[in-house]
């Protein structure tokens, strides 16, 4: 009896490890989180762990699936600002105690459980991937870098201005232009409404026949 236990518990670590495995190998995609194995995944004080609380079957939670795809990638890329960021998602249908648990009122929804507070974060931002990032950032103290401003475009006689000013001066020039065709095209109008009819001259052999 006593190693027909202990081979049990075996099987059981072994799956264990395997879902570890699944989850965290370099490489692999996010798993499963079940609210059984939530507490020893998640709440992982050596590691920052991002939840996805979603539904399979939620048209919202699925547009949203490519996104989190691409974080998951990112967070694989060395010297990254989510580099080291374990992803894992939670189903709310077959885990509805967690839902209930972290007030989970809207799908999907992103928790942050960072090392050393593993109360959990929720984002309530938009749900592009930069926003996301920039939260994350935050959250783990980790600076995020901007993109570059747009290179300035060199004018003679008029300095450097930015391409964003040099495409709205061009923008304004075709207005005005616009606006002067516009407008000529009005003063000939007017013009022609200006002048008097013409007479018409009198048919002097239909005269003479009255």
């Amino acid at each position: 009896i006593f190693f027909r236990a202990m081979a049990a518990q075996a099987r059981g670590l072994l799956l264990l490890l395997c879902l570890l495995a699944t989850l965290f190998l370099p490489g692999s995609a996010y798993g499963q989180v079940q609210a059984s194995d939530f507490a020893d995944i998640v709440k992982d004080d050596s590691s920052d762990v991002l939840v996805l609380f979603h539904r399979a079957d939620s048209e919202q939670c699925m547009n949203f699936e490519p996104t989190f795809s691409q974080l998951e990638a990112d967070s694989k890329v060395e010297g990254a600002v989510l580099s080291g960021v374990v992803f894992a998602a939670a189903d709310v249908s077959e885990a509805s105690a967690l839902a209930e648990e972290y007030k989970v009122k809207a799908l999907p929804t992103l928790m942050l459980f960072p090392k050393g507070d593993k109360g959990g974060a929720m984002y309530k931002g938009q749900l592009a991937p930069d926003d996301i990032m920039r939260w994350i950032a935050s959250q783990l103290g980790r600076e995020m870098k901007e993109a570059p401003e747009e290179a300035p475009v060199k004018r003679k006689g008029k300095g450097k201005k930015s391409r964003k000013e040099v495409e709205l001066e061009r923008r304004q020039r075709l207005k005005e232009a616009r606006e002067a065709r516009a407008g000529m095209k009005e003063k000939k109008s007017a013009k022609k409404d200006a002048k008097p009819p013409k007479k018409k001259k009198k048919n002097k052999k239909s005269d003479e026949e009255l």
